[in-house]
């Protein structure tokens, strides 16, 4: 057991998890006496393998949720004008606004989906279904 085990008052057991940046948690089996057998390790490591996959696919969806609640309708709308190749002062014509608009809701789109330029941040925003393909 390691230490934030023991914090619990978990003494005996198994740590399983939270090795590397991969593992989104830590799980601890503990109680008055663990047995520890193969057999012990392998179920353990079944009910782990069992959990994560949920645990993953639920962390993913708040995130990509996160997100969709980031963009403001305007920057959706910026996105899709750049997903089908738009220039900036193609998006100022189409939209009516100025080109130092369009880059001002370009710029808070690269900053909240963590995009390095305007196709990584069409990419994202496809990947996680913040904008249709077609």
């Amino acid at each position: 057991m390691n230490h934030e085990a023991k914090a619990f008052g978990l003494i005996d057991g198994y740590t399983y998890g939270g090795n590397d940046a991969e593992d989104l948690a830590t799980f601890w089996f503990a109680g008055r006496y663990i047995e520890r057998s193969k057999r012990s390790k392998a179920v353990i490591e079944f009910v782990v393998r069992a959990l994560t996959r949920p645990l993953r696919e639920m962390y993913e969806r708040n995130r990509i949720s996160d997100r969709q609640k980031l963009l403001s309708n305007r920057e959706i709308e910026v996105l899709n004008w750049l997903k089908e190749g738009k220039s900036t002062w193609d998006i100022s014509s189409i939209l009516k606004i100025s080109e130092r608009t369009v880059k001002f809701h370009i710029g808070n789109i690269m900053k909240k989906l963590d995009a390095i330029n305007r196709t990584h941040a069409v990419a994202i925003a496809l990947r996680d279904g913040l904008i249709d393909p077609f």
